[in-house]
């Protein structure tokens, strides 16, 4: 795993947020991937160092994730939560996506569960474009999509 979370910057809490997710699990019928609940488990509402990613519209676009979505809404507020998200969606947001980091533009990152259960793709989903029209395909698995971050010191290296 590349992007070690050693680099992770996040609200120092001692919440333990494994009931949480695994109510959410239930309730949504769909296992999150573990490398996901490893690294936000003690770490609620926090965000990475590498956090560049790229998606293909008409063209390469770069955007970077602004903060990983809480589990407990004493992090960030209730707001700032996967469940609330999930509950209370934007408008024309697709079913089975489930946000984990928006982008500070009321766009997100999502876990796309159309098609599955479990190990989902990583999809970016941009708010301005009408339901499936606005999603973008970013890894295979949240792995992948980890690893593909970049730093702005890795861009800038010649």
């Amino acid at each position: 795993m590349q992007n070690d979370f050693k680099e992770w910057y996040s609200n120092e809490t001692n919440l333990d947020n494994s009931e949480e997710m695994l109510s959410f699990e239930q309730s949504e019928q769909i296992k999150l991937p573990s490398q996901y609940k490893e690294m936000v488990r003690f770490r609620d509402g926090g965000s990475l160092r590498k956090d560049l990613f790229f998606y293909q519209d008409e063209r390469l676009i770069r955007n970077c994730i602004g903060y990983f979505l809480c589990w407990q809404k004493e992090t960030l507020g209730e707001n700032e939560c996967v469940p609330y998200e999930v509950n209370n969606p934007p408008e024309f947001f697709p079913k089975r996506l489930i946000p984990f980091a928006p982008d500070g533009g009321g766009n997100y990152v999502c876990f796309d569960y159309r098609d599955c259960k479990e190990n989902p793709p990583i999809v970016f989903w941009h708010h301005e474009i009408e339901e499936n029209e606005g999603i973008f395909p970013l890894a295979n698995s949240f792995d992948e999509f980890t690893n593909n971050l970049k730093s702005e010191d890795e861009l800038d290296k010649p």
